[in-house]
């Protein structure tokens, strides 16, 4: 039996006026659904034939045309983390209320810490926690047979009769695993939707701050560096299917091994071909700045999470840093004519904070931009699973995994006011205003102390330098023109 599979790409979803819309952050399509692609490509390595709907181009969401479309699969499969699971929920129940007999697959961060609660309150019949790439394969081998059991697929959750079933967990993938996966299926992303082509060079990360959520936090397995540069070789290909022409590295952490980016910045060289990039770093790792050298060619745009603007909100972070290394590592970047590729994250409301610790770094991120030329956005603190922050409070008992199920996500009230419980509604109001003031009067006048000509533009680089943005409590984006 050939079986034909179906990728559905589902971006965070909301409801509104009856009708099913894709949220206003997720207009601006930085980037697709790695997971997706590459495991399209894993599946096609196997002899699996499938296709991809991305529906993150659509701003209102047509059940009634995915409902018809999937009607030619054997197989419907999802990947959701706890944004967009409650739309992965709604698309999978429409689905089932067409076909009841098509299996449907989910896979993500959110499926693999509530595997039991999805499988007691959802139809989806199976459930892959963590890492996908062989269960996912072992499960599409049974299910094109009907033969043998399912307990041997490390991994995987499902319903049979009235139970659910738990496998063992599986093994994380080595790292010569990684070296050999298939390169992404982007033949089937569309063209002209997102701003950049994602890219995989590792997987995990070393640290564990309190508020992070990913799925490998602790752990850190990188590729080879020529095997980046042949990854990066074949996304040539498929730039111009995007709209900024470059590649987002969606490492959760690029740069712990600095004799990779060494030897990665030399084949480059050597090589001869242009491309840029974004990726992910920390404040700490360009201290020792030697690396950026070698990045600096090819560098479009590096992410940095300062989170905090004090130390007392860094330490209860766990980030391993100070208020002076997140100063000294824009100064750096200011000195290395890099001031424009330094976008800097900081966090608004964590659990300890009042109004006073919010606009300390409110004032410490605005400071930043008048003095170094980087990039700063600011966002509200949210409790996403598996946090430590987020762990804490379900711990409690007062935390609801069916908050997540629901549409009205984004303005559940009991969610926010638990990310900072010493908020007062009054305190929020403020905090946005001033907020708002600093917006207006700060898109930005460049202090004298960063003169260097390259700090807004760059020749290479379709992002520019020396702004301040901000998300309010309701997730919209505040950002220059």
């Amino acid at each position: 039996m050939n079986m034909k599979l179906l990728f559905i790409n589902v971006p965070f979803l909301i409801e509104r006026d009856e009708k099913i819309k894709k949220h206003s952050m997720e207009n601006f399509n930085i980037v697709g659904s790695y997971s997706i692609y590459l495991l399209s490509s894993v599946v096609s390595r196997e002899g699996f034939e499938s296709d991809i709907l991305d529906l993150s181009g659509e701003d209102e969401i047509d059940i009634e045309r995915i409902k018809e479309q999937t009607l030619r699969y054997d197989v419907v499969l999802f990947s959701a983390n706890s944004l967009n699971w409650a739309g992965v929920k709604r698309i999978t129940e429409e689905i089932k209320k067409e076909n009841k007999e098509i299996p449907v697959i989910s896979g993500g961060i959110h499926p693999s810490f509530f595997d039991e609660h999805i499988l007691k309150t959802s139809p989806v019949d199976f459930i892959i926690r963590g890492e996908g790439e062989k269960p996912l394969v072992q499960l599409l081998k049974w299910l094109r047979k009907r033969k043998g059991s399912l307990t041997g697929i490390s991994g995987l959750s499902y319903k049979e009769k009235d139970k659910i079933i738990r496998n063992k967990s599986s093994k994380l993938m080595t790292e010569l695993e990684l070296e050999h996966l298939p390169f992404p299926a982007f033949e089937k992303m569309p063209d002209d939707l997102y701003l950049s082509l994602p890219l995989e060079t590792s997987r995990g990360c070393p640290f564990s701050c309190g508020f992070c959520s990913i799925l490998h936090r602790g752990s850190w397995r990188p590729v080879s560096p020529y095997q980046i540069y042949e990854r990066l070789h074949k996304c040539l290909e498929f730039l111009p299917k995007t709209k900024m022409k470059y590649i987002s590295f969606v490492d959760d952490y690029f740069t712990p091994g600095i004799k990779r980016i060494y030897d990665l910045g030399k084949i480059l060289e050597k090589k001869k071909e242009s491309f840029s990039v974004y990726f992910n770093s920390r404040c700490s790792d360009l201290i020792e700045d030697e690396w950026l050298e070698y990045v600096k060619p090819w560098t479009v745009r590096i992410f940095l999470g300062g989170e905090s603007g004090y130390n007392k909100g860094l330490m209860q972070l766990q980030k391993g840093f100070t208020v002076k290394i997140i100063e000294d590592s824009a100064r750096l970047l200011l000195k290395r004519g890099m001031s424009h590729t330094g976008e800097y994250s900081f966090l608004m409301g964590f659990p300890w904070e009042n109004k006073k610790d919010i606009i300390r770094t409110i004032d410490f991120a605005a400071h930043l931009v008048r003095e170094y030329g980087i990039t700063a956005r600011l966002s509200w603190h949210e409790l996403w699973p598996p946090s430590r922050f987020w762990m804490n409070e379900y711990h409690k008992g007062i935390l609801n995994i069916e908050w997540y199920d629901s549409l009205s996500l984004y303005r559940n009230e009991s969610l926010k006011s638990l990310a900072c419980p010493s908020l007062s509604q009054k305190d929020v109001d403020e905090v946005e205003q001033y907020l708002h003031k600093v917006f207006s009067s700060l898109n930005f006048a460049i202090s004298s102390s960063a003169t260097d000509e390259s700090l807004n533009t760059a020749p290479h680089s379709p992002l520019p330098g020396g702004k301040f943005y901000y998300f309010n409590r309701e997730m919209k984006e505040f950002t220059p023109e």
